[in-house]
């Protein structure tokens, strides 16, 4: 199997003046090609990156290709906001976050993520995730986790 090759990446790289002026270089997209252990092509792997000013992922998409190259069997798609305190210098804080997987002949099941956290320290004090998943219509699941550190008495 010596020189086999077993997968290769190409990244393009993109940069953006953030809001305090610096330059923030990023992947913005790349495509990686997998090949089995004889050689054969395995899969392709597309990815896209979105940021905004502050350098924070705003939106990502992952497109799996079948063992065809051509046709896309499961999508992942991201989209996300941020809770940004400037003046605080409290940054990267998600505030939201909507994860939606899909598949060729299966429904898209979407995950949405919010998160509150301390105005004092910026400590993530709680996250709620909801789930809806289209197999059984619209069904939302509430998951509540409130974080040991928030709002103890004493």
């Amino acid at each position: 199997m010596s020189g086999t090759r077993l997968s290769y990446a190409l990244n393009q790289w993109k940069s953006k003046f953030t809001v305090g002026g610096a330059v923030f270089p990023y992947v913005s997209d790349s495509i990686e090609i997998s090949y089995t252990l004889s050689g054969s092509f395995d899969r392709k792997v597309m990815t896209g990156n979105n940021y905004d000013a502050y350098g924070n992922l705003s939106s990502s998409s992952v497109s799996t290709y079948a063992t065809n190259g051509a046709t896309v069997f499961a999508r992942k798609a991201v989209t996300n906001t941020y809770a940004d305190n400037v003046s605080k210098w409290f940054l990267g804080r998600l505030a939201t976050s909507r994860v939606t997987h899909s598949r060729a002949g299966e429904p898209s099941i979407t995950r949405s993520s919010s998160f509150a956290y301390d105005s004092t320290t910026s400590i993530l004090i709680q996250e709620v995730i909801e789930q809806v998943a289209a197999f059984t219509g619209l069904r939302q699941i509430i998951n509540l986790i409130v974080l040991a550190t928030a709002h103890r008495p004493g």
